[in-house]
């Protein structure tokens, strides 16, 4: 995780660890994507998080799914507001870009029952 980088001693963290440090740093909505373990999601304001496993079917590429995920999960939480949902829409978002080699091409609609 990336994310450990940025703490003294943080190679030692777990995810858990790593989201409260984070909130305690002055975070408010944080989102630790994990690769094949999947996302985790805390509010800090609100002190409830939640987790999403990975979930693609036929894993071809995963280059683009992080970024893939941020996508989904902001214009999710932009759109909602609800935190659950961007986590769900980014992890559909990251799966879909795990299926394809490079940027999947077609109506948008088509991706959406995936």
């Amino acid at each position: 995780l990336e994310a450990r980088s940025l703490f003294v001693g943080g190679e030692r963290f777990g995810a858990k660890d790593l989201i409260k440090a984070m909130a305690e740093a002055g975070g408010k909505t944080l989102c630790l994507r994990m690769g094949e373990d999947g996302a985790i999601v805390y509010d800090a304001v609100m002190n409830v998080g939640y987790s999403a496993p990975a979930c693609a079917m036929n894993v071809v590429d995963p280059t683009g799914c992080g970024n893939s995920f941020c996508g989904g999960f902001l214009a999710a939480l932009l759109e909602t507001n609800d935190i659950k949902k961007g986590l769900a829409i980014g992890s559909a978002a990251a799966s879909i870009m795990l299926e394809h080699v490079g940027v999947p091409i077609g109506p948008l609609d088509s991706y959406r029952d995936e």
